[in-house]
């Protein structure tokens, strides 16, 4: 398919505005836990010895952000026919799994930071590209 070819005009009550602004919360959540636990651990000592490690966590984003990820973008390219939020949230996963493959260190907190951020602007981008086709 062409990006001229005409978009895919699903139901317009079809929430996918509520897919990628959900997943651009849990992109934000996850950037708020990547930065937020290792300043409290540095701040109050005393809870780094109390948190089990948080690797768990990770999965349970990442087990969360794949299946809407790909379900918002899908739909998103049927509408506008751009590649370019897709292949930006392909990147924003790849990221986040080699964040949780890599494990608890200083690397898995830049790889997982930045694949939000690329995952966030990927369904930024979505959003704005699905509003361009559906009012332009």
């Amino acid at each position: 398919m062409r990006r001229d070819d005409p978009p895919y005009q699903p139901n317009a009550a079809a929430p996918l505005g509520l897919l990628d602004r959900g997943a651009i919360l849990l992109s934000a959540l996850c950037l708020l836990h990547c930065l937020a636990v290792p300043l409290v651990i540095v701040a109050v000592p005393a809870v780094a010895a109390a948190l089990p490690g948080q690797n768990w966590v990770h999965l349970v984003i990442l087990a969360t952000a794949a299946p809407l990820a790909a379900v918002a973008l899908w739909r998103g390219w049927r509408r506008h026919r751009d590649r370019r939020p897709a292949l930006l949230g392909a990147f924003g996963l790849a990221l986040l799994m080699a964040g949780v493959a890599v494990g608890e260190s200083d690397l898995e907190t830049v790889l997982t930071v930045v694949g939000g951020l690329a995952l966030a602007a990927a369904h930024w981008s979505n959003r704005r590209e699905v509003a361009g086709r559906h009012h332009g």
